[in-house]
């Protein structure tokens, strides 16, 4: 994917922050309960988006020394983060910086054996793997971890038959030749777990330790769960032009009601609530 069609999808930092980073704040706590950090600890957080995960490890070490980082390739997400109030902190024991920059850009151009944590939450669907990951090793001290937060390819299987069922039998409907957005090339699909931690191995991280995890969320309607998962990047809806989008989603719910289909064993009906269970990986690779 363009980097500026990353970028425009997260311009809107207010629905971002209220829409998708409290279905993860829980599972960022506790983490963050069970990560140690040594004094003068150097923390990187790549696409950082609001800088909430940044915020959640100030309140942890308010009292010790600690130097924050953020890196995101939205300017309206950097503004956002700058505002958090975490940052009147800064300049005491907390050292605070924020980047508007590609992450690989970043990565590439910084300093090596720096930091002490780098984390990477939902990036490996903009990012390729191959690139990121010897770039990060490269960044962390020696000892330092690596925390990704990521869904996988392969968790989607089921959802991707439904896509492509559905997409075949409205082909003509929609004028998929029309509603593409191009070069369709461009586009980053995200990699399966066992792609994930070869690509780790392969950039000489010696020990990762792999959680699975579920997010769960409830919507007041399925179009709303639709809606959300778009602007959460999925790659489907990537490929879509912004004003094809609308069509099609309504055009998906009547499909998925029509053909009676359940999730997680519920039917799927509009103006119902749903609830989308999401399938995540924690990883915590060490150098």
């Amino acid at each position: 994917m363009r980097k500026e069609d990353i970028a425009r999808l997260y311009k809107d930092p207010i629905t971002y922050s209220t829409t998708i980073d409290p279905h993860f704040e829980s599972i960022w706590n506790d983490l963050l309960d069970k990560l140690v950090l040594p004094e003068n600890s150097y923390i990187l957080d790549l696409a950082c988006g609001t800088g909430k995960t940044l915020g959640q490890i100030a309140k942890r070490n308010k009292h010790r020394k600690i130097y924050l980082e953020g890196v995101d390739l939205s300017p309206e997400m950097v503004t956002e983060a700058k505002k958090n109030k975490f940052e009147e902190g800064k300049g005491k024991n907390l050292q605070l910086c924020f980047h508007c920059q590609d992450c690989l850009k970043f990565l590439s151009s910084g300093k090596e054996d720096k930091y002490h944590l780098v984390i990477a939450s939902f990036l490996l669907a903009f990012v390729d793997a191959r690139k990121l990951f010897p770039l990060v090793y490269r960044s962390l001290k020696k000892e330092g971890k690596f925390v990704i937060m990521t869904t996988s390819f392969d968790e989607l299987k089921d959802i991707e038959k439904e896509f492509f069922k559905f997409a075949i039998s409205r082909f003509y409907y929609f004028k998929w030749w029309d509603a593409l957005t191009l070069p369709i090339k461009k586009v980053h699909f995200l990699p399966p777990i066992e792609t994930i931690v070869k690509n780790l191995f392969e950039a000489k991280f010696a020990k990762i330790e792999i959680t699975k995890l579920q997010a769960k969320m409830t919507f007041s309607d399925p179009l709303e769960g639709v809606r959300w998962v778009d602007t959460f990047g999925c790659v489907y809806f990537d490929l879509l032009k912004e004003e094809k989008k609308e069509k099609f989603f309504l055009e998906a719910l009547k499909y998925v009601e029509k053909h009676n289909l359940k999730y997680f064993g519920e039917p799927i009906k509009k103006g119902s609530p749903f609830k989308l269970i999401l399938p995540l990986y924690q990883i915590i690779a060490e150098k």
